[in-house]
């Protein structure tokens, strides 16, 4: 059973990645480059905050997976439920 939280898996990929993909170890490997690549910029973007807030984390998330995922980041689950604020 594949985690599918927009119904769409069949046609736009595992969690509408870029690449559409439907391989777990391709999106592994996806999340993996993405992860390592912003994690310098996402912990300075950290360490330069007095005070963490949700919209930091936001921002983390964006920092390390936007390469792969286009709604990374947006998600508001606390005021807009499980969708994200713009169409990936």
């Amino acid at each position: 059973m594949t985690f599918d939280p927009f119904g769409d898996f069949e046609t736009r990929g595992y969690l509408r990645n870029v690449a559409r993909t439907k391989d777990p170890k391709i999106v592994r490997q996806m999340e993996h480059a993405s992860f390592t690549t912003g994690l310098d910029a996402a912990f300075a973007k950290l360490a330069s905050q007095k005070q963490l807030s949700y919209d930091d984390v936001l921002e983390t998330h964006k920092i390390l997976f936007d390469a792969v995922y286009p709604w990374a980041g947006l998600w508001h689950w606390r005021e807009q439920g499980p969708r994200p604020l713009r169409e990936a």
